[in-house]
């Protein structure tokens, strides 16, 4: 018996040995306190002290970790909701735990202990990609066409050159983004391999403030004025500016749990003068600011309401109105050339997501947008421009638009087992436009050089005549299914396939894959790596330009070396007709472009929590969109010298003569009319390689916190989407004008005691490419962009340059701090115990700082003060350098980046 009971003993130890190293399944669902699910919540699940897993929340609130039985302590957070800490006591088959987050009170304590800076295998985690929140949002520009240009800068300096990132604000890809005051965090993820992203390219998703914290708001006055300027590069004097920022914002819950609210409003109020006019003229050089008033008024409202623990609607209006005077003048355009621009619009929102279960959610979006604008030139007159030299004359550029984008989408977000997640989506878009375009109804002349003008030769003369109104339409679609799954916790494996059709284009087989992996070696090493096809949309903006120039709309008529101020005198008029004009026409075989993409990264922890990561992307354009004369004179290279000096004969018999003989070697003669054509015919070609270098997460030196990247991408970009030859586009195969070869970015985020944070953001370029022209028609095709001979397209390289922006902010409580006591016993789960402390990793390990200190501030109302600097070193940043021979301004730079600006800005948050 005692034998038995040996063997017995020993069986049941066996067998709870091995129950203990089974790997178990520890998920759940994470909620607010309506029961709606909380997607992006971080979770922390430790055993003892020692850190067994990190994850977020997905689309869905779920989570699970793979462990072994036994028991545990999971740590949940999530903004505006109060930390939660649980103790777990992990069995076989043990159901899925539910845990509700409270809501974080004004009073409620921060606790802000070191993260972990660990390199994952969750696609939030990719090193590669861009994260910008809390402060840094605040070092961003307030006006939203800066803001978007520099979040696109941001992008094209991470990801292939000349690439243009689609915005997606909370879901949607459609209308303006928001004030900055309203953004939690921005994402920019330059290769995004799921079948979800219809682009492709770049993306920047905005992820706009919750309205499921306490009511809340802030007003906000932004200023500037010419005397915290600076003078520009290519100013005489300093240029004059006042620009005024008006900035408010409240909401909260209007039914704790079930509705909240949130209102904005903003004024924006720029007069200035700015772009500034670098031109010759006859009279001597110009050299002046102009005065280019912008006034913008936005009013904005979103919120959510719950219906029930499974069903949330999620609504935004807004409502956008701007107006600007002296715009399009600059360089070389004189302020005569000006357009006054006066527009509105309006969107709304409304998204609807129901959780039918913890492991399947629906998505359903819909979104309208309306825009009404008018461009309205100061001066009516025939235009005159002279090569690189001065711009004059009326801008003859009457343009009244309207159009309203119709959007409805719907995304199915399935678990099928806690490694398998399915999403199956679609999307429709409807564009509906109006737009009346007179451009260039007065006719313009060319003149090759200042000594042309002064004898009266031009070298063309254009006009446009016919029906300025065009009505268009168009409906596009798009669908998804992608299937991303958890092989082990080493390995993750996804793949989708997404469908693209439209209107205006007979193209049905516009199927693209995509793929991704990401591998986990060792602890602190991931390797990922992707690729997809992406079809892209043949932009209604093309459609509106075939249309518009088709021979029942509008007809553009070009006189050759036509005599001046007259164009008509020395010719026949029984030859002006359509036999003449140039039209646009569209390929019968014309198709969608794709893309393809594909990128490799190598993300590794470093040291002391120091982080890093390497890439190497490609991109190829096949099937790209471009227009080729197809009646350009034969074989489309240069003159004989004879048939080219008869041709800029001063001899009117001589010159038609020429010109008649020019004309014969055109394909659809007696058509002599240029007739550009949309082909699906361009090619594109750049890789990339990066390196980022990213700070630990709580990094301190003398008690100042220090938080950022800095990267440094080597590119090279080409494509041939131009040519002086359109006959023989294969020599035109070049570097692109997009090409940046080095690029260099720095993003760096100060915290100091007192609650002052201070950032610098830095971007730094090589210059990039540009051609060398003849400012002469040498092929007789009625354009100005041949090169001399031996000389490629964009063989010449610009300056490059480099850019520094800072802010700083102060924050200034207005209620006296709680006492230790107090503060320690507010929060939830025991957070900042210390008693109004804070602890940061420093070069000996935790450091304690004081409340106020560095991430951390006093509740209640604060005062805020700003000042943001552009430019902040004042250094020259030339844009562009005239490459044409007859310009007086050739090898010289035309156009700069402004001087420094600083903008003071005070805020009361409540």
């Amino acid at each position: 018996m005692k034998r038995y009971g040996t063997i017995v003993l020993f069986l049941l130890l066996g067998t709870v040995s091995t129950v203990n190293a089974q790997t178990i399944l520890l998920r759940g669902t994470v909620l607010d306190p309506s029961g709606a699910v909380i997607p992006g919540a971080d979770l922390k699940l430790f055993q003892g002290n020692r850190l067994v897993g990190e994850r977020k929340t997905d689309a869905t609130g779920n989570f699970s970790f793979d462990v072994t039985a036994g028991d545990y302590r999971l740590e949940v957070s999530a903004p505006e909701f109060r930390p939660h800490n649980q103790n777990v006591r992990v069995t076989p088959n043990m159901r899925p735990l539910s845990i509700s987050l409270l809501v974080a009170t004004v009073n409620a304590a921060v606790d802000v202990a070191p993260t972990q800076d660990n390199v994952a295998l969750d696609d939030d985690a990719n090193l590669t990609s861009t994260s910008i929140t809390g402060d840094t949002i605040k070092a961003l520009p307030e006006d939203d066409d800066a803001l978007m240009a520099q979040l696109q800068a941001l992008a094209a300096g991470t990801g292939a050159a000349g690439s243009t990132a689609t915005f997606v604000v909370d879901g949607f890809s459609n209308g303006r983004i928001p004030p900055r005051d309203q953004i939690q965090q921005i994402i920019i993820d330059t290769n995004v391999f799921s079948a979800e992203n219809a682009g492709g390219g770049p993306r920047i998703q905005i992820i706009t403030k919750p309205g499921t914290g306490p009511w809340s708001g802030n007003l906000n006055a932004n200023f500037n004025h010419q005397y915290l300027n600076a003078r520009g590069p290519l100013d005489l004097n300093r240029a004059k500016k006042q620009q005024k920022i008006f900035t408010t914002s409240y909401g909260g819950p209007v039914i704790p749990g079930k509705l909240t609210l949130r209102f904005t409003a903003r004024s924006l109020q720029v007069e200035q003068e700015s772009t500034s006019i670098v031109a010759v003229t006859p009279s001597g050089p110009i050299n002046q600011g102009v005065f280019t008033p912008y006034k913008n008024e936005n009013l904005n409202s979103n919120g959510q309401l719950f219906i029930t623990k499974d069903n949330s609607l999620s609504f935004a209006v807004n409502y956008n109105t701007n107006w600007s005077l002296n715009q399009g003048i600059g360089g070389a355009t004189l302020p005569e050339r000006a357009l006054n621009f006066k527009g509105h619009n309006w969107n709304f929102q409304l998204s609807d997501r129901h959780v039918f279960s913890p492991r399947l959610t629906n998505e359903v979006r819909y979104f309208m947008f309306h825009n009404q604008n008018s461009l309205l030139p100061i001066t009516e007159g025939t235009a005159i421009n002279v090569l690189d030299a001065f711009n004059s004359g009326g801008a003859q550029n009457r343009t009244r638009r309207r159009g309203t984008i119709y959007n409805f989408g719907n995304t199915l977000r399935w678990t099928v087992k806690p490694t398998v997640n399915l999403q199956i989506g679609t999307d429709f878009n409807d564009y509906k436009n109006y737009s009346s375009s007179e451009t260039n109804y007065l006719g313009v002349f060319t003149f090759s050089s200042l000594a042309d003008y002064s004898a009266g030769h031009p070298i063309t003369f254009r006009k446009t005549t016919g029906d300025p109104v065009v009505n268009l339409s168009q409906l596009e679609f798009g669908g998804f299914v992608q299937a991303d799954w958890r092989v082990n916790p080493k390995l993750n494996l996804g793949a989708g396939v997404r469908y693209q059709a439209q209107q205006n284009l007979r193209a049905y087989h516009n199927l693209g894959p995509t793929a991704q992996i990401a591998y986990q070696p060792r602890n602190g090493t991931v390797i990922r790596a992707g690729a997809r096809v992406s079809y892209q949309v043949y932009n209604i903006g093309n459609v509106e330009t075939v249309e518009r120039s088709a021979p029942n709309h509008q007809i553009e008529t070009v006189i050759l070396n036509p005599s001046y101020p007259d164009p008509y005198a020395n010719l026949d008029p029984a030859s002006i007709g359509t036999s003449n004009a140039s039209i646009r026409t569209r390929d019968p075989n014309l198709m969608a472009p794709y893309i393809i993409n594909s990128a490799l990264t190598w993300e590794q922890n470093l040291k002391k929590g120091w982080r890093f990561s390497t890439s190497l992307d490609m991109t190829r354009g096949a099937h790209l969109t471009r227009t080729r004369n197809i009646n350009a004179p034969y074989p489309g290279t240069p003159l004989p010298v004879d048939l080219f000096n008869a041709l800029n004969s001063f001899n009117p018999s001589v010159q038609a003569g020429a010109r008649n003989q020019v004309d014969q070697m055109r394909p659809l003669y007696p058509n002599v009319g240029n007739i550009y054509q949309f082909e699906s015919s361009a090619d594109s070609f750049s890789k990339n390689i990066g390196f980022r270098l990213y700070t630990p997460n709580n990094f301190a030196v003398h008690r100042i916190g220090i938080t950022g990247f800095v990267q440094y991408v080597l590119g090279w970009a080409y494509d041939n989407a131009s040519a002086q030859n359109h006959y023989d586009w294969r020599s035109e195969w070049a570097l692109s004008s997009f090409d940046t070869r080095h690029r260099l970015i720095t993003n760096l985020n100060l915290r100091l005691p007192k609650d002052s944070t201070v950032s610098f953001l830095t971007f730094a370029n090589s210059g990039r490419p540009y051609s060398l022209t003849t400012g002469r028609d040498n092929n007789g095709d009625q354009t100005t962009n041949d090169r001399p001979a031996g000389f490629p397209r964009n063989s010449l390289t610009g300056p490059g340059s480099y850019n520094v922006n800072a802010n700083f902010t102060k924050t200034f409580p207005l209620r006296k701090p709680e006492s230790a006591t107090t503060a320690s016993n507010s929060g939830s789960g025991g957070a900042n115990p210390g008693g109004g402390q804070i602890f940061v990793s420093g070069p000996g390990g935790p450091v304690a700082i004081p409340q106020g200190g560095p991430g951390n501030s006093a509740p209640g109302p604060k005062l805020q003060f700003n000042v943001s600097a552009n430019n902040l070193l004042n250094n020259t940043q030339l844009r562009s350098y005239s490459g044409v021979l007859t310009s007086p301004l050739f090898g010289k730079p035309t156009g700069a980046a402004g001087g420094r600006t600083v903008m003071v800005g005070l805020g009361l948050l409540f």
